[in-house]
């Protein structure tokens, strides 16, 4: 994905993130497996200053740790194998949802992309493509249906 001075933005709606944004809770373990069996939870026994040491990845930052979601949209960027790094202040914007068995999902950048590359600017092509996790065809991870690269033209205005 990319290169050494050609980056690659990633843009992933995450149906999840959008499932916690839409009903202002978190998506846990017990709502995508609710007959799961834990012992006990750091929060349910421990002072919340205390309780925080157990959730490493948040108290790093890392955002797919995160507790309250703001965006469905997970936004990096990729200058070849292994490099796949989260933007510091995503400005990406979506939604998407489910009605009649299809999903819809829009996804909106701003034309100045800071640290993702050049501008999206009119008159200007851009190689595009896409990729579906869908889960009841078992895709997980690197398993996903994909679309060969397109040409985004952006028209020049007029």
């Amino acid at each position: 994905m990319g290169g050494p001075g050609s980056p690659v933005h990633i843009l992933q709606w995450r149906a999840t993130w959008q499932r916690d944004i839409d009903s202002g809770g978190n998506t846990g373990v017990d709502q995508i497996y609710p007959e799961v069996v834990h012992d006990v939870m750091p929060d349910d026994i421990l002072p919340a200053k205390a309780a925080q040491l157990y959730w490493v990845g948040r108290e790093a930052g890392n955002p797919l740790s995160q507790n309250v979601r703001t965006s469905p949209i997970e936004e990096v960027v990729a200058e070849g194998f292994g490099s796949v790094t989260h933007l510091a202040t995503p400005t990406a914007v979506g939604h998407g949802n489910n009605e009649d068995g299809r999903w819809r999902v829009v996804i909106a950048v701003p034309s100045a992309r800071k640290g993702v590359g050049e501008p999206l600017a009119p008159g200007t092509t851009w190689p595009i493509s896409f990729a579906v996790w869908l889960g009841s065809e078992e895709n997980r991870g690197g398993r996903k249906h994909i679309a060969n690269w397109q040409t985004l033209v952006l028209e020049a205005k007029a």
